[in-house]
């Protein structure tokens, strides 16, 4: 077929939904195209979709959170970024994207905020019960493009936050030119960083949150992005009971 994806076992379609994907990539210049979902089970409502900052490619590359069972891919793309990660156990799909951005940018998405899947989230989905994986995992992933970079930084960094939960993940990053490595690698790890800061901040992991801000390269940030690392890094200076209640009362 021209056109590739695959939907969860225990997830469904729309009646309409292939007719419309099909209609997304009439457009020959449309290599992916992505949908939303409606969720069922443990929450109702609806998906916001695989995140695409359109003005801002290095967070894109950063986030790579892909909604999997309503985005789908050209064939001959899939060939050349190569099938999902065998070896990956949490974030094949987001390392996939992550592939196709480096391969095709992101000039080439079709997004729509049309409800073409029905998504069953439960407790024992692996993004319910077994986030922190996920974590470790996609810091494993950062880490490996750091490495192709040879910035010892960046791999200190993501070393740091991976300790004890080393995985031994076999990312291959040698498909993709210097070039291409050179533009994106290193304006793509800032972010990251950007966005644990923001996750262990959120969690109170403000020993870690404090680590990250100091490492993130603010002048590498859109000006919103940069504001918020501003303000967030000074309230991380306060005693986390303190912090508490400054969140109660700006809520």
């Amino acid at each position: 077929g021209e056109i590739v994806n695959w939907i969860n076992s225990d997830d469904y379609y729309e009646s309409h939904a292939l007719r419309s994907v099909a209609s997304a990539f009439e457009n020959h210049d449309i290599t992916m195209a992505t949908f939303r979902a409606r969720v069922f089970g443990m929450q109702n409502r609806i998906s916001r979709g695989t995140d695409i900052f359109l003005d801002n490619f290095p967070k894109t590359l950063a986030y790579t959170r892909i909604d999997q069972p309503e985005t789908f891919f050209r064939t001959n793309v899939v060939k050349k970024m190569g099938l999902l990660n065998e070896s990956l156990h949490y974030c094949m799909d987001k390392e996939w994207l992550l592939r196709y951005l480096l391969h095709e940018g992101q000039d080439h998405v079709h997004q729509s905020q049309e409800v073409i899947l029905n998504f069953r989230y439960h407790e024992t989905s692996k993004s319910v019960s077994q986030k922190s994986g996920f974590e470790t995992e996609a810091d494993c992933i950062y880490r490996a493009y750091a490495e192709r970079l040879n910035d010892e930084s960046y791999s200190a960094v993501l070393s740091f936050l991976i300790g004890n939960n080393d995985k031994k993940t076999n990312v291959v990053t040698s498909n993709f030119s210097d070039e291409t490595m050179q533009k994106w690698g290193v304006p793509m790890l800032n972010y990251y960083l950007y966005k644990r800061f923001r996750e262990k901040y959120e969690t109170l992991d403000l020993s870690k949150a404090k680590y990250l801000a100091n490492r993130i390269d603010k002048t590498l940030l859109n000006e919103e992005d940069g504001s918020i690392l501003g303000k967030l890094s000074k309230r991380a200076q306060l005693p986390k009971p303190a912090l508490k209640l400054l969140r109660l009362l700006t809520r």
